[in-house]
C-alpha cells in the first residue's frame, strides 16, 4: 500500500526540486511552509515530481491570490461554471 504524501496547506514561500539522494536511496523535495522546511521522500521519481507540479501551481495560486477547487464537473458543465464565475467576478468589479 502506497504512503500518500503529506498535504501541504499552509503559504508555500519555497519549493526546491525533487533530487536523488544516493545514500538513502530515495527522493527528496524541500518545500517551506509558513518559515518551516519539510522534507518529503518518495522511491518513485514520477510520483513525486507529479506532487511538485501540484504543489508549484499550488503556490503560483497563492501568489495570485487565487483559490484552486477540486471539481468533479465535466465538459459542457465545467465550461458553464466558469463563465458563471467569470460573469459575477465581472459584476462584483
Amino acid at each position: 500500500m502506497a504512503r500518500e504524501f503529506k498535504a501541504i496547506a499552509g503559504n508555500i514561500t519555497k519549493l526546491n526540486d525533487p533530487y536523488f539522494a544516493e545514500k538513502r536511496g530515495l527522493w527528496v523535495m524541500m518545500v517551506k511552509e509558513n518559515d518551516r522546511w519539510i522534507a518529503i521522500n518518495s522511491r518513485n521519481e514520477g510520483k513525486i515530481r507529479g506532487y511538485h507540479s501540484q504543489l508549484e501551481s499550488q503556490r503560483s495560486a497563492q501568489s495570485l491570490g487565487v483559490k484552486i477547487q477540486v471539481t468533479t464537473l465535466e465538459g459542457n458543465w465545467l465550461r458553464a461554471a466558469e463563465y458563471s464565475a467569470g460573469m459575477m467576478t465581472q459584476d462584483a468589479g
